[in-house]
């Protein structure tokens, strides 16, 4: 590698007002998804106090009235309406009770023993999860999980928040964000960061033609510089993020649990017991084995492209599209494109945060979609993209690249 290059390709991405003002972009964002968007974020366990108080005054005259009339009993079935009601009473008081009184340890105990009961439809919660295609099996999969972190905060030992029963804490809204849209962020910050990196080069054809280094090996300390600066820099604004939402709603603990679906190649996978935690180290660990491997592919992919296309802005289009492929096809029935498995296609392992947890095996019905596989397909699709662009080094040769 020439280090001379190097430096002087990492120092015209520092300066670049493109990727500053990117950078400026992602700051205002990160501000406003943590004091505004987060902040006023209602969750499913977030509670609601004035609808909860509603809620309880509203059981407690029920049951009054029941017992006046002597209609406590269940009659002939098994299911009782007034024993149901009493438990959701007795158990939304103690919660209100718990949260008015800041025990947010015997807050969380009560709400999982809620979760329990929903579970078991000894307290009927119709609202809960109505408007998803599968409600029953969403319901019973987000109380699997739910039930399982609680259980593990409990007795962890550490002193429980309300913050922390919220998921609104820095390690958790950073565990949240990469099951949601943060893969995506990261992957798209790599490509925008490189998609002028080979470009730019034809504005100065004679500087670069006179480099005493293979046209290979350069796009090959391009792509190291890129690589090494959009690190630095996401790791620099994670570090703000998890500082500002430290300061927000506190920092979390890495002794709390992250919930994951276990699949088995045999039985039903959506049992009770095929549910299990690891630790919220392990998870980002497993999350940042993925992150720079993906974003070294895109950047590399970026080099391709710009071989064939030669113009910044049709790289970052084509990469984009790339990235969000799997949007323009992705169904919670649909395991096949093109009559081929969606396992076998790398853009369904870039939202990586699902597919450690298990959750994009649960929204697809499947088993294949596991961290291994993700790895396999993730190191094959890098050789590939490797040996692509080796060839086409080859066909754009940089005589003709500049000319």
């Amino acid at each position: 590698m020439n280090f001379s290059l190097f430096r002087y390709e990492l120092k015209l991405m520092i300066q670049s007002r493109k990727n500053l003002l990117f950078i400026l972009f992602f700051l205002i964002g990160i501000s406003v998804y943590i004091f505004i968007v987060l902040e006023k974020e209602v969750k499913i366990e977030s509670l609601d106090v004035e609808k909860t108080s509603s809620e309880v005054m509203e059981l407690e005259s029920l049951q009054k009235a029941r017992e006046s009339r002597r209609h406590t009993g269940g009659g002939y079935s098994p299911w009782s309406f007034y024993s149901n009601n009493n438990h959701k009473y007795l158990l939304n008081r103690g919660i209100l009770q718990a949260y008015e009184d800041q025990n947010f340890e015997r807050m969380l105990y009560l709400r999982t023993y809620y979760l329990y009961s929903l579970y078991n439809n000894s307290i009927i919660e119709e609202e809960f999860f109505q408007d998803s295609d599968f409600p029953w099996k969403d319901r019973a999969h987000y109380i699997d999980k739910k039930v399982r972190e609680n259980e593990a905060l409990l007795q962890s030992g550490i002193e429980i928040t309300y913050e922390m029963i919220e998921e609104k804490t820095a390690l958790q809204a950073l565990k949240n964000i990469f099951l949601t849209f943060g893969p995506y962020i990261l992957l798209f910050s790599a490509i925008y960061f490189s998609n002028d990196v080979l470009v730019r080069d034809r504005n100065q054809t004679s500087s670069v033609q006179g480099l005493p280094i293979s046209w290979y090996q350069y796009i090959h300390t391009k792509s190291l510089v890129a690589i090494t600066y959009t690190l630095f820099i996401l790791i620099g604004l994670l570090i703000v993020t998890v500082i500002a939402l430290t300061l927000s709603k506190g920092f979390g603990s890495f002794k709390m649990e992250v919930p994951i679906l276990t699949v088995h190649e045999e039985g039903n996978m959506w049992f009770t017991n095929e549910y299990s935690t690891i630790s919220m180290l392990k998870y980002f660990a497993m999350i940042f084995s993925f992150v720079p491997v993906f974003m070294y592919i895109f950047i590399r992919l970026n080099m391709i492209i710009s071989l064939f296309l030669r113009n910044e802005w049709i790289v970052l289009l084509v990469s984009s599209l790339l990235l969000f492929s799997e949007r323009f096809y992705y169904a919670r029935d649909k395991q096949k494109l093109f009559n081929i498995g969606i396992e076998n296609f790398p853009q369904t392992f870039f939202d990586f945060g699902k597919i450690i947890t298990g959750e994009k095996n649960f929204l697809l019905y499947m088993n294949k979609l596991t961290y291994e596989k993700g790895l396999i397909m993730m190191l094959m699709t890098l050789i590939l993209v490797e040996v692509f662009l080796f060839l086409s080094t080859k066909i754009v040769t940089k005589d003709r690249f500049f000319n």
